[in-house]
Formats: C-alpha cells, sequence, structure tokens
C-alpha cells in the first residue's frame, strides 16, 4: 500500500494483532511452503506492471466492456427520469462504474468515495453515512472519488465472532492517514477470498492476472 495510507506509527502487522487475526493467512502458507510463492498475492506494484501487458489487458477489457455496455434503462415519470438521467450523467455513474470493475480486474477491488464535501473534517468522515438531511444536504453530494486499494488500509476489524455481521468486515478504512467509515464507501470485489486470506488481499478480492498469469 501507498506509502502514509496508515496514521503514523502504525503498520499493517499490528492491525492484524489488535484484530484477534494474527497472520492468519501467513500462517496458512507456512503450513504448506510449496504454496507460499505460487499462491502469494502477488503486491500492487507488480499487478500495475502486468496491466501493461496486451493480453491481460484484452481479457479483463472485453470482460469489464461486456458488463457495462448495455448500461440501464429508466422508467417512470418523465420529469424523474430526465433528472435522474442528468444526474448520472453529471456525476459519470457509468463511467465510474466501469473504471471500478476494470480495477477488479486489475488489483482485486477498489472503493468508489462518496464525496459528501467533508474531506477536510476527520471527525465527520470517520461517523456513518445515513439518509439524514443533516448528512446530506441538498446540494451536499460533489461526485464519486476512485480509489485505488493500495491507497487504502482496513482499520482494526472484528475477527473474533464468525455470527456477527461484521466478522472479518472492516466498519473503517484509513485512507492516507484518515479513519473513514466504510458507509462513505461503494465497496467492489471480485473473487473474494477465503476468510483467512482476506487480510493478505486487504480486504478485497483475487485479482485476475494473478489467477491467468501461471497459465
Amino acid at each position: 500500500m501507498a506509502e502514509g495510507t496508515l496514521p503514523d506509527g502504525m503498520a499493517m502487522d499490528s492491525l492484524l494483532e489488535e484484530s484477534g487475526a494474527l497472520s492468519a493467512a501467513e500462517k496458512l502458507y507456512a503450513s504448506n511452503p510449496e504454496d507460499l510463492q505460487r499462491f502469494r498475492f502477488l503486491g500492487y506494484p507488480r499487478l500495475a506492471t502486468l496491466q501493461q501487458d496486451g493480453i491481460i489487458q484484452a481479457m479483463i477489457g472485453a470482460l469489464c466492456e461486456g458488463m457495462t455496455r448495455k448500461w440501464c434503462k429508466l422508467n417512470g415519470d418523465a420529469q424523474a427520469v430526465n433528472a435522474t438521467e442528468d444526474a448520472l450523467e453529471k456525476f459519470a455513474v457509468a463511467d465510474n462504474l466501469l473504471w471500478a470493475v476494470e480495477t477488479c480486474g486489475y488489483q482485486g477491488g477498489c472503493l468508489l468515495f462518496i464525496d459528501m464535501g467533508v474531506n477536510d473534517d476527520p471527525e465527520e468522515l470517520a461517523t456513518e453515512l445515513t439518509l439524514d438531511p443533516a448528512k446530506i444536504p441538498r446540494g451536499g453530494f460533489k461526485g464519486f472519488r476512485q480509489v485505488e486499494p493500495f491507497c487504502v488500509a482496513p482499520a482494526p476489524y472484528q475477527a473474533i465472532d464468525p455470527l456477527a455481521a461484521d466478522y472479518f468486515k472492516p466498519t473503517h478504512w484509513y485512507v492516507h492517514g484518515r479513519r473513514v467509515h466504510r458507509s462513505r464507501f461503494l465497496y467492489f470485489a471480485w473473487n473474494t477470498p477465503p476468510v483467512l486470506l482476506r487480510p493478505a488481499y486487504n480486504f478485497f478480492g483475487i485479482p485476475l492476472p494473478q489467477v491467468v498469469l501461471p497459465y
């Protein structure tokens, strides 16, 4: 992940320790040394390099364009439909979704930040974004901001009770030192790994280049 993603004095291993899931993924790898290199997460710098490969581009590009080509058709009151279509175009929703599925393919996942104009308020960023006029005032939405996974890290997460709704699901993300509630993001991930491996993949999915690289 990018330097400065976590607050000063905190490293990813400290997050794992605080969560109670201390390097579960590394312990799993260590139990089978032959798998250590074959199935270990490639890392975002390596994935960024592979994104330049023409064959990988063709594969992921064709898949993602096919997923988003038809877009959607709105029905209902003409005035409401027109207003909604104008908003979808203004905030580049189709382009953002295409970027999201492509980034999922190349890097395993990503986030779209719901920009409510409070980026300079760390206390507000850490709170839940609810359907409340105080949280979402008229005209307050500024647009979606594309956040690649190397820019974020999970805050300490619940890894004790598998019966809980937030088991291995971070409630907050660190974004260059700022703690942001998960409700302020649209979360995207493909090919989600088993629970034991989720910390190793930064709580996103297994990137497609890593899957096809052996072939």
